[in-house]
Formats: structure tokens, sequence, C-alpha cells
């Protein structure tokens, strides 16, 4: 098994700068993969360049990978290894009659910030165990191609992985891994024990296909996440911990505001500090407007929308309804029991003059219409506003009169 070739042989090789082998190329750090190969003729290739000399990973167009039972640790102890991509699908299969592994294979990779795997096809794997075990530096990995129907064993996939790690799962379906509690067997034998022990990870979203356990105590032995009295709230269909288990945050996850969540459905989702959407790839709006059934919404940088309130956003003063669309036309606000108008672009008009439905009105500088008499001193005029804010034109205003442009002369 590739795990168990000696360190002695992995530093005796000396660091090349440069070298190729059929479609495997290594220049100034980058090992650069194509063609078709056996998981030990690129351990092996690795291992002669120096594993700690290998910077960046890159599978170029279409490759094909056969391994040798549960274990890939093409990459284990590449310690320097800071990026991976894949340019293609990067396709695994198994040289027997069993499916095949990627167990281990980034072992080790300290370094590993970036991982960009979203060309592996995994469908023909059954473990995948181990696999981003101490990637301590991870902060990004992409695994969105991962099918993982017949993948049995996730056992420590991510144990001591990540550096506030947000991680999507959301395509991973787990019902083929081996059963958490075996009849006669050891939590140690579930397919998923201690698969996030020791993570540090920022965000989990997982999908419909990911089964959580139930069970608080469960969380301890099988899944890696620590035990205590887990909160679950369905209707948001989240599962966090309470916060008087921040402790246990810091200890197993890294981040006091960790949480896992089932990716819900698409659309509105109601929380305790208002609503907010999820699009389709499960992410939520922050930071942003967006037209949504035919209204504009602003999302804060928490996510949750602005409603029933007044807003200064940019560069201007926008209005939202109690449902949080954005406001347009007449506003009657009763905190100041007074009328505010918004543009067709949600902006509030104030310290102008404003022709709205064939009558013009005026706006004090707060936003307010005005009403009574109004002095303009960029026209060096006055001007009368109806009590419906209306301007006075062409009429005697208490013995004055107004013209057609409403100045009183």
């Amino acid at each position: 098994m590739l795990l168990f070739v000696s360190s002695f042989f992995l530093l005796a090789k000396p660091p090349l700068a440069k070298a190729q082998s059929n479609g495997l190329d290594f220049n100034n750090g980058t090992l650069t993969i194509s063609g078709t190969y056996n998981a030990y003729e690129i351990y092996d290739f690795i291992s002669q360049q120096g594993r700690n000399n290998v910077l960046h990973v890159i599978f170029d167009g279409d490759v094909k990978v056969t391994t040798l039972g549960e274990w890939c640790d093409i990459f284990i102890d590449c310690k320097n290894l800071q990026t991976v991509q894949t340019l293609g699908t990067v396709s695994f299969s198994c040289d027997g009659p069993d499916l095949g592994g990627l167990g281990l294979m980034f072992w080790g990779c300290t370094s590993l910030s970036d991982a960009n795997l979203s060309g592996f096809d995994t469908s023909q794997i059954r473990s995948m165990k181990g696999m981003f075990c101490n990637c301590k530096s991870l902060t990004t990995v992409n695994l969105s191609s991962f099918n993982t129907s017949n993948t049995t064993d996730m056992s420590t996939m991510f144990q001591k992985a990540g550096s506030d790690l947000s991680l999507n799962l959301s395509n991973f379906d787990t019902s083929a891994l081996k059963a958490i509690y075996p009849p006669g067997g050891r939590p140690g034998e579930s397919g998923a024990y201690n698969m996030f022990n020791g993570a540090s990870i920022d965000t989990l979203t997982l999908g419909p296909n990911f089964s959580v356990p139930t069970a608080p105590d469960s969380f301890d032995y099988d899944w890696g996440l620590g035990d205590g009295d887990w909160k679950t709230e369905y209707e948001g269909l989240m599962i966090k911990p309470e916060p008087s288990l921040a402790a246990w945050q810091n200890e197993h996850l890294g981040a006091v505001h960790t949480y896992l969540s089932h990716a819900p459905t698409p659309g509105w989702i109601w929380t305790d500090a208002g609503w907010k959407y999820i699009n389709e790839d499960g992410s939520y709006n922050a930071n942003e407007w967006s037209f949504i059934d035919g209204s504009w919404y602003y999302f804060k940088d928490n996510g949750i929308i602005e409603s029933n309130c007044w807003a200064w956003i940019g560069d201007a003063w926008y209005g939202f309804w109690a449902n949080g669309a954005m406001c347009t036309g007449w506003v009657w606000d009763s905190g100041y029991s007074d009328y505010f108008y918004c543009g067709a672009d949600g902006r509030m008009v104030k310290g102008v003059w404003d022709f709205i439905d064939g009558e013009w009105y005026g706006f004090w500088a707060d936003g307010t219409m005005c009403r009574g008499w109004v002095w303009d001193s960029s026209w060096n005029s006055w001007f009368f506003c109806y009590a419906s804010g209306v301007m006075a034109r062409n009429t005697w205003i208490d013995g004055y009169w107004v013209n057609a442009s409403g100045i009183w002369v």
C-alpha cells in the first residue's frame, strides 16, 4: 500500500526544477497531469521530484486514474502543496473487482488552501477515508461534481482540516455509508466516523441526501461534531449548537459562528432575525439588491432583508414596506405623521420640487412633503403648497397672487 513507503526513500531523491514522464510534467513547483495512469505512477513521479517541492497541481484535460483498493494517496504529505485545479474530467476506476478509493489522497497537505476538484468523477469511488485529513490551511474546496452514491466510507474525511472553511456538501449522498451502529459493531466502524472531527469549518451546507443523526450523542461518536444540547429548527432546516456550547465549537470546529444547515428549498425562509432568501444553489443573498417576484429587496450583510423602515444605501434613502419590498410612490410614515415620495428607482425625493401625476409637489430636506408657504432660495421666491401638498398656481392665497409657475408676485 502506498501509505507505507518509507520517509528515507522520499528524502533520498534530489529535488528537480523540471522533469517529464509521458503526460506528467513538473516545472518549477507546478505538476501538470494529463493522460491515463495507475496511481502508483503519479505517486512515484512526485516522490522523484521531492514531495515538498510540489506547490501546484493541474489536471489538464481528461485524466483517468486507476487506484488499488480504498487508497489513492498520490499527494500524501506534500506539505507545501497550495492549489489543485481540474481543467477537464478526472475519472477514477479500480484495478480489481471492487470499486476504487480516494483514501488519504491529500492527507497531511498542510499548506493546501484551494482545491478545485469540480472535474472529479467519483461515481466509482467507495472510500474517501481521510481524503483531506490534516489539510489545515484549506479555505476553499469545490466538490460540486462528487457523486457519492456508491461511497461507503467517509470516516475522517475532513478531520483536522480547514481554516474557517466554507464547505458545501449539498450534493453529497450518504445513503451507502456503512451503518452508524452495525449489529455487534462499535462506533469506529461507521462510514462517517469522525468525518469532521477537529475541523475548522465556518459554514457547512448539507443537502437532502445527507443523513444527519438525530440523537445528540451520535454526533460525538459518528460525525466528530461533539455532543451536547443540540437545537433543531425544522422550519429553518438548520441544526446548530446552543450558545452555551461556544467552548465546544472552538474545540471542534474552530469558530463560534459555525453552524450546520441542510440546503433548503429555494425561496423565502423566516429566521429569528427576519426574512432571508435562498437561491437555487443554496446560497443566501447578502449586501445586495435582488429583484424577486416583481419587487426589489435589499439584503443586509447578514442576509436579512430591510423591512418596514428607511435605509441609507449607497447615496440615497430608500423605504421598505413591512414585507420588505422596496417602496415606490407615496409613502405615509406614521412616525413622522407625514408623506414621503419615492421615485420609480426607490430613491426618496427630498429638498426639491417634483412633478407627480400632473402636479408639482415640494419636499423638505428630510423628505417630508411641503405644506403652506415655502421659501425657495434657488428661485429667490415664495411658493405655496396646499394641505394635499400640491403647489398653488394661478390663484390668490391669503390675498397674494401666485403665478403659473407658483411664484408669489
